[in-house]
């Protein structure tokens, strides 16, 4: 479950909204359900050994699924 506000441009540079969950994962946000509390949104990063982006010290990959 999200955890975090959305951060505008994690890595994209069409600043949509993203989440960082607790374990390191990245969400794109696509729309609020709930405003302030629940977002709609789907894995976009995620923490990985050969991954080809880096953020707070931690080295992602994109999810192949969607792009």
């Amino acid at each position: 479950m999200p955890s975090a506000r959305p951060r505008r441009g994690a890595f994209d540079s069409d600043f949509r909204d993203y989440l960082l969950d607790r374990s390191g994962v990245i969400f794109k946000v696509i729309g609020d359900v709930h405003r302030n509390s629940h977002w709609r949104g789907y894995v976009k990063y995620y923490p990985h050994q050969r991954g080809d982006r880096a953020l707070f010290g931690r080295v992602y990959r994109q999810d192949s699924v969607v792009s």
